[in-house]
């Protein structure tokens, strides 16, 4: 018995439309898996808090007759004031914390500042997991001290949640 000419071509439809559903389906995900790759600014935006902290004279020594800011002179006076950090910048409805710690490496005392520190206090731990973010960073420094100046080491702290 013969077939009929309609059930051969539905019978081909069908391998047919098979084959372009799954192309389409192919091209689907790689299309998606394209489009989802994210730029990740969480460094950038370290890089710029760190910039504002010491290029500021918030915490670095300013020459009054020059009208300059030494970013890589940290003034002690200056950074052992409670809360410097929090008077100088305003970073409480932003979702970035920051922890500065300046250590003296000639008698090895280390002062640490904080930059909305309820939050980083938050936010710290839990930067293991996704939504968060931490970014470490180590920089040498002079310590000026009532004129006296000594090497230093500043470690940065910086937390981003949501990133």
């Amino acid at each position: 018995m013969a077939e009929a000419p309609t059930f051969r071509i539905l019978n081909m439809s069908v391998w047919r439309l098979l084959f372009i559903l799954i192309m389409f389906t192919a091209i689907y995900q790689f299309a998606s898996k394209v489009i989802q790759l994210t730029v990740d600014v969480n460094d950038i935006k370290a890089t710029v808090i760190e910039n504002r902290m010491f290029y500021s004279g918030a915490i670095t020594t300013f020459d009054y007759e020059t009208g300059r800011v030494h970013p890589g002179i940290i003034d002690f006076n200056k950074f052992s004031q409670e809360g410097v950090l929090e008077n100088a910048f305003n970073y409480s409805g932003n979702r970035i914390s920051a922890k500065l710690e300046l250590r003296n490496l000639e008698t090895d005392i280390a002062t640490e500042q904080y930059l909305n520190k309820v939050w980083y206090e938050r936010w710290e731990p839990l930067t293991s997991f996704k939504g968060y973010s931490k970014i470490l960073r180590w920089r040498y420094v002079l310590i000026d001290d009532n004129g006296e100046i000594s090497p230093g080491l500043m470690r940065t702290e910086v937390v981003i949640a949501g990133g």
